[in-house]
């Protein structure tokens, strides 16, 4: 699913669905490809699932949330913070 809002000012929500338990983490990029933060995988059952990324402390511009599950699935989609 696209986060919503997006764009966004502090927080954006981004919703995703889990077929079979597995380990979900996010990383977000700059739009350099630096990593500025990270969450660790957790365990997920199979379920819908929200996690909202709280960006107060970054600038405005454009990131890019990375989403992996498993080993075999990774997503990326592109995010703006407007302040």
């Amino acid at each position: 699913y696209q986060n919503y809002p997006n764009p966004f000012n502090p927080t954006t929500t981004i919703e995703f669905d889990v077929a079979k338990s597995s380990m979900v983490g996010f990383t977000i990029f700059d739009i350099n490809g630096r990593i500025i933060e990270l969450f660790l995988p957790e365990l997920y059952n199979p379920g819908h699932y929200k996690k909202v990324w709280d960006a107060k402390s970054f600038p405005s511009g454009v990131y890019l949330i990375e989403i992996k599950m498993g080993k075999k699935f990774k997503f990326i989609q592109k995010v703006m913070l407007l302040k």
